[in-house]
């Protein structure tokens, strides 16, 4: 039987589960593929029933120099045969790539998937990643000085604009996004931290998640002129780390925000985190250099955290 080439079907889901990551549920596959509210689309080479290669898609919708665009992070990359993976991302980039589709393709792709996205692609490096670690040190394991979030409302886009503002490029952080991001995913659990004033305004938001010897700073929503909300929020996550017993807190932050300056000046060390993002836009004015000047990007901006 000849080679198939084709957008994934509902129908192939469990092949393709099978081929790319058997570990992963078919209600975590369903929730990054059928439930993300930007969207989402896979490629594959089909032998039959088995699946040679396999690219995916998930898309976001991003805030970039003025106005809400698309953005897909490139993920899931499998490939049983050489040159096949190659194939699929070329015919899934020339039917989602573009501006009125998906304007910018990023991803952290590592190993020979790497040398394909650059060399094949066209993919240009945005940044080499940096590491910002904190020992958590003694201290309390609880804190009265935020509010545990269980949903986020319609204050997240409210909150969002303000920060927006500041940034030239950032995924837009509504109810929407961050409810499918960090509440409603079935495989992983955050601890969603929120800081609100006198009023009940939402001042800022920060998502941590456990990783073996630390606790990551998945996600941080503070406007950069309120570092009393940050320093809340910075006190509510050491604390949490002493819950959890592990021995720091770390996090990724973009060079070009002021909070990168800011954590350091509160004791975060900056260490080589060994992943570089990778993208190739389909817009001029988003060029690989206005990416690296003005792309904001968290660890919440991978699937993988």
């Amino acid at each position: 039987m000849a080679l198939e080439f084709r957008r994934v079907e509902p129908g192939d889901l469990a092949a393709v589960r099978a081929a790319v990551d058997p570990a992963r549920s078919l209600e975590a596959w369903r929730w990054a593929y059928a439930e993300n509210p930007g969207g989402s689309a896979g490629y594959a080479a089909f032998d039959g029933g088995a699946v040679v290669a396999h690219v995916g898609l998930i898309s976001r919708r991003v805030w970039a120099a003025g106005k809400e665009r698309g953005f897909a992070e490139l993920t899931d990359l499998h490939e049983a045969r050489p040159g096949h993976l190659a194939l699929c991302a070329k015919a899934l980039l020339e039917e989602r790539g573009g501006p009125k589709g998906d304007t910018v393709v990023y991803g952290w792709p590592e190993g020979p998937a790497a040398g394909i996205a650059t060399r094949l692609l066209g993919f240009e490096t945005i940044r080499t990643e940096t590491l910002l670690v904190r020992e958590v040190g003694p201290g309390p394991a609880a804190s009265e000085e935020v509010e545990a979030l269980e949903r986020c409302d319609e204050q997240l886009r409210w909150l969002f604009d303000r920060c927006a503002g500041e940034l030239g490029a950032l995924t837009i952080r509504d109810a929407a996004w961050m409810n499918w991001r960090y509440v409603d995913r079935p495989d992983r659990s955050y601890e969603l931290l929120g800081v609100r004033d006198d009023e009940g305004v939402l001042r800022g938001v920060a998502v941590l998640a456990p990783r073996s010897k630390a606790l990551a700073l998945v996600d941080w929503l503070v406007p950069s002129d309120e570092p009393d909300v940050g320093e809340r929020l910075l006190r509510a996550a050491l604390a949490s780390a002493r819950r959890a017993g592990v021995e720091a807190l770390e996090t990724v932050l973009v060079p070009e925000s002021p909070w990168f300056a800011r954590a350091q000046a509160w004791g975060f060390r900056v260490r080589p985190a060994r992943r570089f993002l990778l993208a190739k836009s389909f817009v001029r004015k988003l060029d690989d250099l206005w990416l690296r000047e003005s792309w904001w990007t968290t660890l919440g901006d991978s699937q993988d955290p």
